[in-house]
């Protein structure tokens, strides 16, 4: 789902809608994925969350599907402004299973449009 501007990546990036975004859970705390690839993750830090640039982070990713995916990254960059983190992830989730988790989502809102 593209906001409008081109997406210039490298790697195919998947953006949920803000009411079905998917959970960066890291220990016990969950933080809203603002997008996903298969290579990073952007995702909005709850409150007291202070990562480190540069720190390894293992979490926990569950798709709509039920499939719950660990996935393990380096900070490469901190939005204080925005409280948004991203993750290089050296673990990520399937490339397949974004594609799946694409196609409900298409599915989803097409049908509701």
């Amino acid at each position: 789902m593209m906001n409008g501007v081109e997406n210039k990546r490298n790697h195919f990036r998947l953006e949920h809608p803000a009411a079905d975004r998917l959970q960066l859970v890291i220990g016990r705390v969950a933080h809203e994925i603002v997008d996903l690839s298969a290579n990073g993750v952007k995702f909005a830090m709850s409150k007291g969350f202070k990562p480190q640039l540069h720190e390894r982070i293992k979490a926990q990713i569950a798709l709509h599907d039920g499939n719950t995916y660990e996935v393990m990254g380096k900070v490469t960059r901190l939005d204080e402004d925005n409280n948004q983190c991203v993750l290089v992830l050296s673990r990520g989730v399937p490339l397949a299973k974004m594609l799946e988790e694409q196609r409900y989502l298409l599915q989803k809102y097409l049908k509701s449009s």
